[in-house]
């Protein structure tokens, strides 16, 4: 390797040659100047061409208003969106309120619009035709929660009750009474749907915020707080079983440690021993009815349901009930009389699962089984909803006598008609059944009524709450769900008790779940 060192030039020229003839000293600073306008074109005119409008900053009331411009969705205010310029129709919604929509003009900036944007803001309240209406969807909302279990890394829960405080603060100037009732409506609706800290602390959140003009707590919602608790501890003297759920260990603890807790155990534990009152005389004539459905009589009267330990999602909190004399289908509906409805009622059929489909009446399980249901048309229909069992229950009206009125039992009246019956044995997965067994076939006990524990799980025409026994009156708003029960062949024996409570949407179909009737007698 040499080691001669070698010196590095002082300076290095550099020569431009000409281009097209054209000497350097002319065309390097036009190419500059072209270079420095193509930047200044791209970057204060050209946003200006392609993106000609305006950034909207939306605020509304209430807050989580769907934002639509053209029918294109932007997404929801408050929030700022670009609107391209021009006449543009504008439409706001949000359930519950009144679609507000409007023709707007939108300006925009040519030069400089990407350094300095031309913007505006909207600002628009929302009119709400009835507070009632958002007090009904929330409730449905909180309720369809309340059966997803804790929150956990994969969701969390919506604030529903916070949002329909904050909803229901935005229509308080027009109708504070209103608001106030609307919030009281909810509140009876949600709290038996309290199953998990997460949703008693949406609730609590919502209640305490009421009466101010933020979402925080205020010296109103407070007060209005501890009174609604204050009533609900002595309305609902069982209160502490759910609490004993629905908290964590150590709150748990607390509440267990209190004579409160003492005295809704005591409570708890002298409804059990009452039971029905006079059920030997319960059981009534039958009757058969058109399609050759057989009906029993059941006096009614007073009865304490519930209370069966370990019973699943509330059936073991006790509760005391009045009935009035009805009379219940000895068996599940059979496939035979439903296929006299859709033959009386076409639109009904499977090959309208479609039609039925698009108006959220049924799902895609509807009588999906139906083949097989013709092959035996004694087997308990399945397959259909509760949108299709209250059709089926209206239509059988108009072939009874006057005044007489079909329908889905009550779940009191379901639970009561099983006490009379005390069915103990039915069709279960234990014994291998790859499906229900004709109706009749499934277990009877002492009124002549078969198949209410085991074969197919039962509608009833209620609404379904995890902790409704909790509390004296239903809630006047609906709940996402209703209430089936009874079990059925895919249900394993084994831990299963007559009390558990079960489920279903009611536009769900499911090859487990039929119903039957009962008839109330026409009025004297």
């Amino acid at each position: 390797m040499s080691n001669e060192e070698h010196e590095s030039p002082e300076e290095v020229e550099v020569r431009l040659r000409p281009v097209l003839g054209i000497a350097p000293a002319t065309w390097v600073p036009v190419a500059y100047g072209l270079l420095t306008a193509l930047v200044l074109f791209f970057v204060l005119v050209y946003p200006g061409i392609r993106h000609h409008g305006s950034l909207v900053t939306f605020v509304t009331t209430p807050e989580r208003v769907s934002i639509r411009v053209d029918g294109t969705r932007l997404g929801t205010a408050p929030g700022t969106y670009f609107v391209r310029s021009g006449e543009r129709e504008l439409e706001l919604a949000r359930p519950g309120f009144r679609t507000y929509r409007e023709t707007i003009r939108v300006e925009g900036r040519r030069l400089g619009s990407w350094i300095v944007p031309r913007r505006r803001t909207l600002r628009v309240n929302l009119e709400s035709p009835d507070p009632a209406s958002l007090a009904g969807a929330a409730a449905v909302e909180f309720s369809s929660w309340s059966l997803a279990g804790e929150a956990s890394g994969q969701y969390q829960f919506p604030p529903i009750a916070r949002a329909l405080a904050s909803d229901l603060r935005a229509t308080a100037a027009a109708d504070p009474s209103a608001s106030s009732a609307a919030w009281e409506a909810f509140a009876e609706a949600a709290l038996p749907q309290v199953v998990s800290e997460a949703l008693l602390n949406d609730l609590a959140a919502g209640a305490l915020s009421l009466g101010g003009d933020t979402p925080v707590a205020v010296p109103a919602g407070i007060a209005g707080s501890v009174q609604r608790l204050a009533r609900a501890a002595a309305d609902a003297p069982l209160l502490p079983l759910q609490l004993a759920s629905a908290l964590s260990a150590d709150r748990r603890s607390r509440v267990a440690a209190t004579r409160w807790a003492d005295e809704a155990a005591a409570a708890a534990r002298t409804l059990s021993t009452i039971g029905l009152e006079g059920s030997a005389a319960l059981a009534g004539t039958t009757a058969r009815l058109p399609l050759g459905l057989e009906f029993v009589e059941l006096a009614g009267g007073d009865a304490v349901l519930g209370g069966e330990a370990r019973a699943s999602r509330g059936g073991d909190i006790p509760r005391r009930v009045t009935l009035a004399p009805y009379s219940i289908a000895i068996t599940e509906t059979p496939y035979s009389a439903y296929r006299a409805f859709v033959a009386a009622n076409p639109a009904w059929s499977a090959d309208n699962r479609s039609d039925l489909m698009e108006r959220g009446l049924v799902d895609e399980e509807y009588l999906a089984d139906v083949e097989r249901l013709e092959r035996d048309p004694s087997l308990p229909v399945t397959g259909v909803s509760v949108h299709a069992a209250t059709a089926f229950a209206e239509w059988y009206t108009t072939l009874l006598g006057p005044g007489a009125t079909a329908r889905l039992p009550s779940e009191a009246e379901w639970e009561f008609a099983l006490a009379v019956s005390a069915q103990a044995e039915g069709v279960f997965a234990s014994a291998a059944a790859d499906g229900p067994v004709r109706v009749g076939e499934a277990g009877s006990g002492r009124a002549g009524i078969t198949g209410l524990v085991g074969n197919v799980w039962e509608m009833t025409g209620d609404s379904f709450a995890p902790y409704a026994f909790v509390y004296p009156a239903a809630p006047g708003l609906p709940a996402a769900h209703r209430v089936v029960r009874g079990g059925g062949w895919g249900t394993e024996s084994v831990g299963f008790q007559p009390g558990d409570r079960g489920s279903i949407d009611p536009s769900w179909c499911s090859p487990f779940i039929g119903f039957r009737l009962v008839v109330s007698p026409a009025a004297p």
